[in-house]
């Protein structure tokens, strides 16, 4: 909510009703706004104009410029102002109002337009992707990964560190199976079967011999499920390979969570195996 005097000592609240507080309105917190302003393109604008008591609301809906992710960016794959999970829109409001700075939005697949790899996460981490808008970038999870993508040709870089790195993906992106921020990290499965329109859309766009790489059980579940099969048709396991419709390819890899690698569920010698996995089936 920004609150701005304006005429007559009547005072404007702008409050973007899109996501949380859109660019628009974090560079505005120190400026006047003029009544021009609600022609501005910008996120579901409210403007209440208060005097004592509220006096009017005026409803502003366009859609917002802000956003671009070249030629993929197409509904099907990644709605930046999708909505539809009630629990992650509300806990994302208030994650946004407690960490202004972060990016606090669904967070777009990242890497290769025409990949041969696409990596499949579960979700934005609150201090990572949430944070940086990069999936794996951030936290910990995304320690292990990035170096595993960098020592296999993928990445120009070791770590990721945020949207300005220079980092480049080749040959690879990365995706979640759920693109917003749950509530302890577990999302709900009607949000994952939300979500899962999406997943279905990217993984349709992928070339033959494409490999997904599943990272934990709940991502497995959904790339079989975006790709119409059943649960029963490929069970979870570390390092495991299963055929996919249309020549692709799915691995399996534990997550590259803290718990993870700290319990030594998952090391860096059994996370390089897998690539090596999936090295050779490119080698076929």
């Amino acid at each position: 909510m920004l609150g701005n005097p304006i005429h007559g000592g009547l005072t404007a609240a702008l409050e973007c009703q899109g996501w949380r507080e859109c660019r628009f309105c974090m560079e505005q917190k120190s400026a006047l706004l003029p009544t021009s302003s609600l022609a501005t393109p910008h996120t579901f604008i409210k403007l209440t104009i208060y005097k004592g008591s509220t006096m009017g609301v005026i409803q502003n809906a366009v859609k917002s410029p802000f956003f671009s992710i070249k030629s993929m960016a197409s509904n099907q794959i990644f709605n930046q102002e999708c909505r539809d999970c009630g629990r992650l829109d509300d806990f994302l409001c208030e994650v946004k109002r407690k960490y202004p700075d972060y990016h606090a939005r669904p967070v777009a697949p990242f890497g290769d337009e025409q990949p041969k790899l696409l990596v499949v996460g579960l979700a934005p981490g609150i201090h990572g992707a949430n944070a940086t808008g990069r999936p794996f970038t951030g936290d910990y999870a995304g320690i292990l990964l990035y170096h595993a993508l960098y020592q296999f040709g993928y990445s120009n870089h070791p770590i990721s560190e945020g949207q300005e790195d220079g980092l480049v993906l080749t040959a690879c992106r990365i995706t979640n199976a759920v693109k917003c921020l749950p509530p302890q990290n577990k999302p709900t499965g009607q949000e994952i079967n939300t979500c899962n329109r999406y997943l279905n859309a990217e993984i349709a766009q992928m070339r033959e011999g494409t490999v997904i790489l599943a990272l934990g059980s709940i991502a497995h579940q959904a790339v079989l499920k975006a790709c119409g099969l059943k649960l029963k048709d490929a069970s979870f396991g570390h390092n495991r390979l299963h055929r996919l419709p249309n020549s692709r390819y799915l691995v399996d890899s534990y997550h590259s969570s803290r718990y993870n690698v700290q319990t030594k569920r998952l090391t860096e010698e059994m996370f390089h195996d897998v690539f090596r996995s999936i090295a050779g089936i490119f080698d076929r």
